[in-house]
């Protein structure tokens, strides 16, 4: 798999608005030398493989959102000239009650919110 096949697969994956694969590879390879102001050069082979990662992750925390605020995807050009592939995820803040991940699932008896992660950590009271 070359270079432009892996970037593809981010960009295909990636739920925003896009270009063709060959004008956004172009568009990767030219701001890794010519970055927008404030922002640094990077290695394009370094961050390639990063990206898939990122926008994986990306659509996970989306997913997560258990009602918070997630903004809207950017258009694939802009997420990488602005280099949103280093974005630093903040944690859920709802958590299982039983093994303390991130939970995306909630109930709530009698006024009390009981965060949980999977069935099997669904509270007894609710099953």
């Amino acid at each position: 798999m070359n270079d432009k096949d892996i970037f593809n697969l981010a960009r295909t994956l990636y739920p925003g608005s896009k270009l063709g694969n060959e004008s956004e590879y172009a568009n990767f390879i030219w701001r890794s030398k010519h970055p927008l102001p404030g922002k640094a050069m990077f290695n394009a082979k370094e961050v390639l493989p990063r990206l898939l990662v990122a926008v994986k992750a990306q659509i996970q925390w989306r997913a997560d959102c258990n009602g918070e605020f997630r903004p809207e995807w950017k258009h694939f050009q802009a997420w990488i000239n602005n280099r949103w592939w280093e974005m630093e995820l903040p944690k859920s803040k709802f958590i299982c009650w039983k093994c303390s991940k991130p939970s995306t699932r909630y109930t709530s008896v009698k006024g009390k919110d009981t965060y949980f992660c999977s069935d099997e950590h669904k509270p007894e009271f609710i099953r």
